[in-house]
Order: structure tokens, then C-alpha cells, then sequence
């Protein structure tokens, strides 16, 4: 049944390859809804602190929206309207959630106890090895009789 669905599918494959990347790219978009936004979100708050990093990323955003919109001015498309309309509205929801979120950001940090070990270099493969025995005995809880 499978390869009857394949054959009968095949002729569609380029479409559906075209949308899968379509859909894609456009979530990857450095707006804060979507996932490219909170990419940006989590890069600038390596640099920055957590609510600057918000800030940074809802201005970008802002940025990006408009270039989608004045894009949109020369090319009309009434889907990209409707998508920026939305994203719009998202982010201006964020922008009024942004204490919130920060707030809870802090409680995460405090309520929670994240135990973070410490990262161990591993300089030749005999250590690697070594490093993957000690690791696998930790995991597994191997005791020896």
C-alpha cells in the first residue's frame, strides 16, 4: 500500500519539498513569536542581561516586521499581510508580558536547583575513553563485586 502511495505522490514531491523549506526559513525569521526569535532571545542573553536581551530582541523584531511590511508594499500578498498582522499582535503581547517573564525567569532560577558540573577538557583519546567508562559507571550505577 505504501508503494502505491509513493507512486502516486511522486509528482507532488517538488511542491511538498518547496513548502517543507518555505515554512522553514520563515520560522527561523528572527521575529520574537516565532523560533528564530527565541534564538535571538538566548544569543543576546549571553552578552546581555535577561530583560536587555528581551528588549534587544523585541526592537530587532520591530525591524524585521516592518522590512516584511514595506516588502509587502511593493509585492501585495494578502497571506503575508495576515501573517504580519499576527506576528504583529504577538509581539505587542510579549512586549506587555515582558516583566512577567522576566519575573518568572527569576523564580525558575530560585526555586529550582540546577546542579551544572563542572566541564572536563578532554585532551587525547586514551582520556576520552577513560572519561566514557567513569561516565557510563555514574549513569548505570555499575558497582563492582
Amino acid at each position: 500500500m505504501q508503494i502505491i502511495g509513493y507512486y502516486l505522490l511522486k509528482p507532488f514531491y517538488p511542491f511538498i519539498k518547496v513548502y517543507h523549506y518555505t515554512l522553514l526559513i520563515f520560522n527561523l525569521l528572527p521575529i520574537y513569536p516565532l523560533d528564530g526569535g527565541r534564538i535571538m532571545n538566548i544569543l543576546c542573553s549571553y552578552f546581555f542581561n535577561y530583560l536587555e536581551s528581551i528588549k534587544i530582541s523585541f526592537l530587532f523584531s520591530i525591524f524585521v516586521l516592518f522590512s516584511l511590511f514595506v516588502y509587502n508594499l511593493e509585492h501585495f500578498n494578502l497571506n503575508l499581510l495576515l501573517m504580519i498582522i499576527v506576528l504583529f499582535y504577538k509581539l505587542i503581547d510579549f512586549y506587555r508580558k515582558r516583566y512577567y517573564y522576566y519575573e518568572k525567569f527569576l523564580l525558575e532560577r530560585y526555586l529550582y536547583s540546577f546542579s551544572f558540573k563542572r566541564v572536563k577538557h578532554i585532551s587525547s583519546i586514551r582520556n576520552f575513553f577513560f572519561f566514557l567508562n567513569d561516565y557510563f559507571k555514574r549513569v548505570f550505577n555499575v558497582k563492582k563485586r
